[in-house]
């Protein structure tokens, strides 16, 4: 049974809950009881309040501080690396077809808890508002990963070149394809709460992320690498997407689906939080292992890490700008599609790019440095990101509310592209309080405030009757 909650602007134009009419039936009646209301029942009471909006989403203490913990475990391989070196020889040793053993458990162990929560049969509702997956995906791969190589070889090869010896550079550039090719999958969840996202829009745009990576990943990286001068290791780049995606990510499907078919999904959800602790575990300790290897290098030359991070900071807001610029000011998106879009075509899945790195490269090359930069500058990046796109939310949503009243072609536009995602529409709400085409409002919420209404509903002391 599917409850509608809809809303209205009231004669002063705030908006209010619709007041209930005096021949509205529920259950084949009105009124108590499932009668007509009587004549002493009034009918013009004003309208209760709206819910409050939900608590303020924060960071858990590890998401919080991942940069000094990145930070801390840099300092220590690093340290490692340059004092002990015989350890970091061993450690590098342990490797089977040139790709080392350690680093893909540690991977495995960052990507497996993650992949659990990606539900291909969401992609189905790609359709309903293509817009945010149309923008997001054509930023990926038409936008990020040619600025990116674009403004790494800038840097790297011109700006840096007094520097760089060349070999170093077209290094470092790898690195950062690698980093660019591979849109986030796993930190998405994260920035989308944390900016209000459309919570059904984020699970499928990441599971179109994972499909689009198996399908583009190794065409793409290998053809941007060959163009940093350097040979494009095609095959190598694909034993890399098999064994740190397809193979985990198949795994956690076949997880996935047997889990849910015998305990159902409270259990899938239990068992990826039980999990949970594996991904910061698997990062910090592969973390460890690069700059163990890399200790001597580093040690040469700490510049590098500061000429790696301006690149892949300026690329950040640059491909940040380019989504809200077209998203909002073209397409006319509200900001509960805009803001996780934008989060999700910035971040990388840098876990998959650290290990095709040391796969690719080796553990102790330019490239895998790189890409442990970007774990470095992605996290306070995105934090800024996300202050910036809560306080554009007021003006966002009042583009959107205006494009829609003006109607036309770009009426048309603003609701396909999500322009819906405004206070004012309508939500449905599943009987058992599960939000489904759930939209933010200006109080925030998502989700939670639908499954709110919907308890309200249920109540029958909230603003809306089941019809």
């Amino acid at each position: 049974m599917i409850r509608r909650i809809s809303t209205m602007k009231d004669s002063h134009g705030a908006a209010g809950m619709v007041p209930p009419r005096a021949d509205l039936r529920v259950g084949g009646g009105g009124g108590s009881g499932g009668q007509p209301a009587g004549p002493g029942t009034s009918t013009d009471a004003p309208p209760p309040p709206p819910p409050p909006p939900p608590p303020r989403q924060r960071l858990a203490i590890f998401e919080r501080f991942l940069s000094v913990w990145v930070v801390a475990c840099m300092v220590l391989g690093a340290v490692l690396g340059a004092k002990v070196p015989r350890l970091a020889a061993a450690l590098a040793g342990v490797q089977v077809g040139g790709i080392n053993i350690l680093v893909s458990i540690l991977v495995w162990c960052m990507i497996f808890p993650m992949l659990l929560a990606v539900d291909f049969s969401s992609l189905r509702q790609a359709v309903t508002t293509p817009g945010p997956i149309a923008l997001t995906s054509l930023t990926n791969y038409a936008v990020q990963l040619f600025l990116m190589f674009g403004v790494a070889t800038l840097f790297l090869r011109v700006v840096f070149a007094r520097w760089l010896p060349p070999g170093v550079a077209s290094q470092f550039i790898a690195g950062c394809v690698l980093l660019g090719c591979a849109p986030c999958t796993a930190m998405v969840f994260v920035w989308s709460t944390l900016v209000g996202g459309h919570p059904g829009y984020t699970v499928v745009q990441v599971a179109v992320n994972d499909a689009l990576l198996l399908a583009l990943y190794v065409p793409l990286a290998g053809a941007l690498i060959g163009a940093a001068s350097l040979p494009p290791p095609y095959g190598t780049i694909a034993i890399s997407v098999a064994l740190f995606l397809l193979a985990p990510l198949l795994a956690a499907t076949a997880v996935r689906v047997v889990v849910h078919r015998w305990k159902g999904p409270a259990a899938v959800d239990r068992l990826r939080r039980s999990l949970a602790p594996l991904v910061g575990a698997g990062l910090l300790a592969t973390l460890v292992l690069i700059f163990l290897f890399q200790g001597k290098k580093i040690a040469s030359s700490p510049g590098d890490i500061a000429m790696i991070a301006l690149p892949l900071a300026l690329q950040t807001f640059g491909v940040w700008g380019f989504v809200y610029a077209v998203g909002g000011w073209v397409c006319g998106m509200a900001h509960a599609f805009l803001a996780p879009a934008s989060m999700i075509a910035t971040s990388n899945f840098f876990e998959l790019a650290v290990a095709t790195a040391a796969a690719v490269y080796g553990p102790d090359s330019g490239a895998a440095l790189a890409t442990t930069v970007g774990v470095l500058v992605e996290v306070p990046l995105m934090l800024i990101l996300v202050w910036c796109c809560n306080k554009l939310k007021a003006g966002t949503d009042r583009r959107a509310r205006a494009r829609l009243a003006a109607g036309g072609w770009w009426g048309w536009l603003a609701r396909l592209c999500g322009g819906h995602g405004h206070s004012g529409g309508v939500e449905e709400v599943e009987e058992g309080g599960e939000a489904r085409g759930a939209v933010v409002g200006p109080g925030g919420g998502g989700a939670a405030a639908a499954a709110a209404a919907a308890a309200a509903a249920r109540s029958g002391s909230g603003p809306a009757e089941a019809v």
